[in-house]
């Protein structure tokens, strides 16, 4: 029996027609392609996240809103750029070259 490809996958399949697509196609289309292919990366760098790091946003804003980070602001402003830099690291990563964080 034929194993079927994983979800990354087929992402990485998407973005490499779309990507071989691109040059044939005319501004608008290929705008678009350009676009859905930036999608299909945060998408792969999404999947590739781990799942944790949206559990300890849930968590920590919970936390925030219940008062149990009073009194521990470095430490919860520490967690938010964490937080902020995991979420940059999906969307736009080259935004954090160089970045000590």
């Amino acid at each position: 029996m034929k194993e079927l490809p994983d979800i990354a996958d087929m992402l990485a399949e998407v973005r490499a027609f779309l990507a071989r697509l691109g040059p044939d196609l005319d501004k608008g289309a290929k705008f678009e392609a350009q676009v859905a292919v930036y999608l299909l990366d945060i998408a792969q760098r999404e999947l590739a996240a781990p799942s944790a790091a949206q559990a300890d946003t849930a968590q920590l804003c919970g936390d925030i809103r219940a008062g149990r980070r009073d009194g521990q602001w470095d430490e919860t402003l520490d967690a938010e750029l964490d937080a902020a830099a995991a979420r940059v690291r999906i969307v736009r990563p080259d935004h954090l070259k160089g970045a000590q964080l």
